[in-house]
């Protein structure tokens, strides 16, 4: 039997009415995404395209077989190809995980993942707006009603945007390079959506702080060949900085190839 949790973490305050609508939508996508492992849920009910969803199906699905071979001291058991949780027993502990890993998907499937989106969607509620929402089942049209209902375009709108665009991290064994930047570009694109005007080069800033923690950033920076007066630099500043990344990570790739 399922055993699937389809929660969202206990730090999350989960959303109430108009009063922590804004403490609720700063939150409310990280907590999905760390406690299922996955960014795919999230991003279905933010209704990305279908291509990107499907690419982040695909990465959590790849990083699920590289946890497995790199954890070979590690029993797997209750794996199904419904909607088992995946338990995990090692030498000390024992943890379930959740998202990809744990449901049993292992074959991209939307109707299901978009009936997860929306359970997960309604965990992250108190019970007045999980009212609001009970006869909706598409998850993006759940969110939408819960933004028109209890959401504020000003300027806390352009806090949590804000926010969100701070919160975009390089971490290579978490997202491919290609994934990174397509979300750093996506936190952008909503930023400068609400009408905030974003330089190239505070976008080359930006960039710059959200791949410092984890690559060479003042090495990279120092040997990009780009002019900052070109038009467009900013295309150049990520076309260099997915071939340093490429370079850097080709010995793992090869690995995780042989594993496919």
């Amino acid at each position: 039997m399922s055993t699937e949790n389809f929660s969202v973490p206990n730090w999350l305050t989960k959303l109430v009415g108009k009063s922590n609508w804004l403490l609720w939508r700063l939150n409310v996508e990280e907590a999905i995404n760390e406690v299922h492992n996955t960014s795919v849920y999230w991003e279905i009910i933010m209704d990305k395209p279908e291509h990107t969803i499907r690419e982040s199906f695909e990465a959590s699905r790849v990083a699920s077989i590289t946890s497995k071979s790199e954890s070979s001291s590690y029993e797997f058991s209750g794996y199904s190809d419904e909607d088992s949780d995946v338990v995990i027993t090692g030498s000390s502990n024992t943890s379930k995980h959740t998202g990809l890993q744990g449901s049993g998907l292992r074959v991209y499937n939307r109707s299901r993942l978009n009936i997860r989106a929306r359970q997960i969607l309604a965990s992250s509620l108190e019970l007045a707006p999980k009212m609001l929402i009970d006869r909706i089942s598409d998850p993006h049209e759940a969110y939408l009603k819960l933004e028109s209902f209890y959401g504020d375009i000003s300027a806390q709108s352009i806090f949590v945007a804000w926010e969100k665009l701070l919160k975009v991290k390089y971490y290579p064994r978490g997202l491919p390079p290609d994934r990174f930047i397509e979300r750093f570009q996506f936190a952008l694109h909503d930023v400068r959506d609400l009408g905030v005007s974003l330089s190239p080069t505070v976008e080359l800033a930006m960039f710059q702080q959200a791949i410092k923690s984890h690559c060479n950033s003042t090495k990279f920076m120092a040997n990009m060949k780009v002019s900052i007066y070109a038009p467009d630099f900013m295309d150049s500043v990520y076309d260099q900085f997915l071939k340093d990344q490429r370079t850097e990570l080709a010995p793992s790739m090869t690995i995780l190839d042989a594993l496919r």
